[in-house]
């Protein structure tokens, strides 16, 4: 089979049998699009699967990621490595090849990214000084933890403002419901009071000024029913973060501080995982590294972090501790628990069953 015609081949299985997003298709397309015209180059028009197996294929290969992929980062020569092989671990599955050429060649390990993390303080600065247009966006990615791609897509018919909760559309194009922190609730409520906008409105608008005259300047919010692009969700978090005279930040770096917040309340992994709306543990980990860091300081200096940070839990907590831990991170009031002399047994039963509670 011509190497071309097995591109397509792949692409549509990828689609079909992995349901893999529009823009996971594309970035494979990209990749193995470069890759098909740079070996008909070397190879001729008509090289098929089976002129590239064994050590011959694996050189050309390796030529070509040197070539395509040299100067890039570590972390996008191994995403793209990572395309190759899935490419050719496919052919040799679907008995295309009797050889995977991609087999021996290894992606690079990837280097942690340098990420600065805002501090509590430092995200208060910037929520004060945002704009009344500007303040649902930066609330669901500092207060509520969202992606950019997450709050381009928002609406106000998403988000729950009675119960606390906002439904987003997540990586890998499914829905997910997330609750909201009281204090971050009651910013969103005062907002929608102001603005009020209808249910099929985004809840990030793009706003322009301009100068009428050489002392007027007047803003002007663009169609609240049209989606922003995250580009423009970046230039307001930029602007935001000049405004308050902090350190300019992205709209990713807001989720870090979210997600450090949280360890500082004494939430375990497990519950930043699913606050966050991570599907692997280990994404989780990359956005604890900086609290590590100070509870190393502390046990360096010989200090107790125990009056400050509360005893992390036990990985192996069950359902209805996890519901309850997440129920106080949405700021929701648990159910009260039994009396004092109850818990001591004055209730005259010999197994008093425990309060039921959990998130409603």
């Amino acid at each position: 089979m011509r190497l071309a015609k097995a591109v397509d081949r792949f692409l549509a299985w990828r689609q079909l049998e992995r349901d893999a997003t529009p823009k996971s298709l594309d970035s494979y397309w990209r990749t193995l699009r470069a890759m098909t015209d740079w070996l008909e180059s070397r190879a001729g028009e008509d090289v098929r699967l089976t002129d590239l197996e064994g050590r011959k294929g694996t050189e050309l290969l390796r030529e070509f990621i040197a070539a395509d992929c040299g100067r890039l980062s570590a972390s996008t020569r191994s995403t793209r490595i990572s395309y190759l092989h899935s490419f050719w671990r496919w052919a040799l599955e679907e008995d295309l090849i009797e050889a995977d050429p991609a087999a021996p060649i290894r992606r690079p390990p990837k280097r942690k990214p340098d990420i600065y993390r805002p501090d509590a303080t430092e995200l208060l600065m910037g929520r004060r000084a945002c704009e009344i247009e500007e303040l649902p966006a930066w609330l669901l990615m500092e207060g509520v933890g969202l992606r950019a791609s997450s709050v381009t897509r928002c609406r106000w018919e998403h988000v729950d403002l009675r119960r606390g909760r906002v439904r987003a559309f997540t990586k890998g194009q499914h829905w997910q419901t997330f609750p909201i922190d009281a204090e971050v609730l009651e910013e969103l409520r005062r907002v929608y009071r102001d603005l009020e906008p209808a249910p099929d409105d985004h809840v990030f608008t793009v706003s322009l000024e301009r100068w009428e005259t050489n002392e007027h300047r007047v803003r002007t919010v663009r169609d609240p029913k049209r989606p922003a692009s995250e580009k423009a969700l970046w230039t307001l978090v930029q602007r935001v973060c000049k405004r308050a005279g902090i350190r300019p930040v992205g709209p990713h770096a807001l989720r870090h501080g979210f997600a450090t917040r949280l360890r500082r309340r004494g939430l375990a992994k497990e519950e930043i995982q699913q606050l966050l709306g991570h599907a692997d543990a280990k994404s989780t980990e990359a956005y604890l590294d900086e609290l590590r860091l100070d509870e190393l300081e502390d046990a360096l200096s010989g200090r107790d972090r125990g009056a400050t940070l509360q005893a992390l839990p036990s990985s192996r907590m069950g359902p209805r501790n996890l519901a309850s831990r997440l129920v106080e991170a949405a700021g929701i009031e648990p159910a009260s628990g039994p009396a004092e002399g109850e818990r001591n047994g004055e209730t005259g039963l010999d197994d008093p069953s425990p309060p039921e509670g959990g998130v409603t």
